[in-house]
């Protein structure tokens, strides 16, 4: 047997050090729900999204469910399709918490 942690514990402990210390962590976790929701008050779809900004419609549903942190490229480009800028996201991700 091993004398190293396995990687649950690694990740864990990476987070509980990492998660405090990022200002953009917050953010990130109401940011896909302001997205989703924006998206749905213009009728569009997730397909609609991928096509317009080009990326699967399964990483839109990954961005829109916190379960993935877009690049900024591709960010800009969704929020372009959604008719705001990205500082305004952030805005309304700040006024959310």
């Amino acid at each position: 047997m091993s004398n190293t942690p396995d990687s649950a514990v690694l990740i864990e402990a990476m987070a509980a050090y990492i998660i405090p210390c990022c200002p953009f962590y917050a953010q990130t976790m109401e940011r896909g729900t302001i997205l989703r929701k924006l998206r749905r008050n213009l009728d569009l779809t997730q397909q609609n999204i991928a096509d317009d900004i080009g990326i699967s419609q399964k990483q839109v549903s990954r961005i829109e469910n916190d379960k993935s942190d877009p690049r900024l490229k591709v960010l800009t480009k969704y929020c372009e399709v959604l008719g705001i800028t990205v500082r305004k996201l952030e805005k309304m991700c700040k006024k959310k918490k």
